[in-house]
């Protein structure tokens, strides 16, 4: 028995996330390219549209929001770790609130991409 260690980053749990990935890619290849449902994934086409700009993006966006700091409770924390606190563990706690916070930076970036993709705006190396 080889245990799925994440904290740790394991062979074993880049093995077991590897596969899961293949078999998502293997599915999506098999409905958009073979089957031709291109329809329901139009929302995967936005993010592909300007991928290099989400990835300087979302990187200036996490530099700054922990490097800006804030007061919460006497002790001054990043930006990141206050909204989080004070807005997604209200909402969800703890587990959930995390998983909020995550899919909300995604939709946020999303909603920006989306906004391109509209205007036709397309950054290209």
């Amino acid at each position: 028995m080889f245990p799925i260690n994440k904290a740790l980053w394991t062979s074993s749990y880049v093995l077991f996330t590897g596969g899961i990935g293949a078999l998502v890619l293997a599915g999506l290849t098999f409905l958009i390219d073979i089957k031709h449902w291109k329809e329901p994934f139009w929302v995967f086409e936005v993010f592909g549209t300007n991928s290099i700009f989400l990835f300087v993006a979302s990187g200036l966006w996490a530099k700054t929001i922990i490097y800006i700091e804030r007061d919460l409770n006497g002790e001054m924390v990043s930006a990141y770790h206050y909204c989080y606190k004070t807005i997604f563990v209200p909402l969800a706690g703890d587990l959930n609130g995390s998983l909020l916070f995550a899919l909300s930076h995604v939709l946020g970036f999303w909603v920006i991409l989306y906004w391109m993709y509209r205007k036709k705006i397309q950054i290209k190396l």
